[in-house]
């Protein structure tokens, strides 16, 4: 192969534009033939995609096996020389897999390579898949499970990737998540709302047992998982948003009543600048410290940069696991400025439709001896939240079969937080 060096032939035109003539005779031919328009809109595009899967080509030509010389000075200031073979290398992207044969630097076969200057003149990944096409994995991946990703991109691009493949480069581009929002940049303070939001709630996310890896490859640990269980992600979101100011009933009325058909919705803010960022992570002990420790971090830190003086007032809004209020109050600069926490009730709703004796009978159940709280009632809903977790949530999770007992202990601690979150 040539070398960057040399000076470039040019690109091989003749092969090119005897496949574009071809796509023009199989359009003309289509319209001679009537053909549907389905049928021309898939042979065009299969033969599109063999065109770019030649110009592509061409263009990787261009580069020879990028032979810089002898030898050449690293950043380090170090010289290393050429090995005499030149190093395959294949690489996938949304045209099909190319091959490369490269000339490589270091100190000798076998050990350590130093510097590959065609990957470097590039810009190639690590791995095999290019940038677009680890893109389309990813957005695919994070809606279906991978063996559908497999089929879907075979449907359009022509061949399948394996399951392991798509995983692993899952977990390569999860990496890359802390540098990612470390870089993201600041939201311009004359385009933010008034309001700092910071929310946070559990995720379950179905864990499945062991697949058969490729032949040679080591799969990923299960660690003795079975098929179907799962375990709870945490999912926190920040953002700004102006107030939408209403009273009580319009609250209640949008949650509740259907709007008449002749009569507009009220035109609420919009969220400004929203981030969403999750983590399923464990330590040794199995417990959710990590990921709590990389959500309600990660939200601590907008408070800095978009609320610097601690001008906004700060809405902590979540449901009623205890253990997310802790991490709210730990993390979160309550001593910085004005916040309030307001508890998602709409999480238990169905809870109350499912048990209306509890809050209608005339007899409601007894709560149980040790808890002195009473029920919530309609003054009780729009007090100011003291400094203790809502327990609501406790509810979301009591199984469809829960005693009316153990329903009205859930819900008579909330009593003490504001229950709304029809607000924001």
């Amino acid at each position: 192969m040539k070398s960057m060096n040399e000076a470039s032939g040019g690109i091989d035109r003749q092969e090119l534009l005897e496949q574009l003539q071809e796509i023009m005779v199989f359009v003309q031919s289509a319209f001679e033939q009537e053909r549907t328009a389905h049928e021309v809109e898939k042979g065009l595009w299969q033969r599109m995609l063999k065109l770019g899967r030649s110009i592509f080509q061409a263009w990787l030509d261009l580069f020879g096996d990028g032979d810089a010389g002898d030898r050449i000075v690293l950043a380090d200031g170090r010289d290393v020389g050429r090995l005499e073979d030149l190093h395959r290398r294949e690489i996938q992207n949304v045209f099909g897999e190319f091959e490369l044969l490269r000339a490589v630097y270091g100190t000798r076969e076998g050990q350590k390579i130093e510097a590959v200057p065609l990957d470097e003149r590039l810009q190639l990944p690590q791995g095999k898949n290019s940038y677009r096409l680890q893109d389309w994995d990813q957005e695919l991946a994070v809606q279906m499970p991978c063996a559908s990703v497999s089929d879907t991109l075979a449907r359009i691009l022509g061949f399948t990737r394996s399951v392991h493949t798509l995983e692993r480069n899952e977990r390569d581009m999860a990496t890359a998540a802390e540098d990612f929002w470390s870089k993201r940049p600041t939201p311009p303070a004359e385009q933010e709302g008034e309001i700092l939001v910071c929310t946070a709630d559990g995720k379950g996310v179905p864990m499945r047992g062991g697949a058969k890896a490729p032949k040679g490859i080591e799969p990923p640990s299960t660690g003795g998982i079975r098929p179907g269980t799962k375990k709870m992600a945490l999912v926190g979101a920040t953002y700004t948003v102006d107030p939408f100011v209403r009273t009580p009933d319009e609250v209640l009325a949008a949650l509740f009543q259907e709007a008449p058909a002749n009569e507009r919705p009220p035109s609420r803010p919009r969220p400004c600048f929203k981030y969403v960022r999750a983590a399923l992570q464990r330590d040794d002990k199995d417990s959710t410290e990590p990921q709590v420790r990389a959500i309600f971090g990660w939200m601590a830190e907008p408070f800095a940069v978009r609320n610097p003086e601690g001008e906004k007032p700060l809405v902590l809004l979540m449901d009623g696991q205890d253990s997310l209020w802790k991490a709210g109050w730990d993390y979160l600069p309550e001593d910085r400025a004005e916040v309030t926490e307001i508890l998602d009730l709409l999480h238990a709703l169905g809870y109350l439709g499912r048990k209306p004796r509890i809050c209608f009978t005339p007899t409601p159940a007894t709560p149980p001896a040790t808890s002195s709280r009473h029920k919530p009632d309609a003054s009780s809903m729009a007090r100011s939240p003291p400094r203790s977790a809502p327990c609501a949530g406790s509810a979301r999770t009591t199984s469809s079969r829960a005693s009316p007992t153990r329903l009205w202990s859930a819900f008579a601690d909330t009593s003490t937080t504001m229950l709304i979150a029809g607000s924001l």
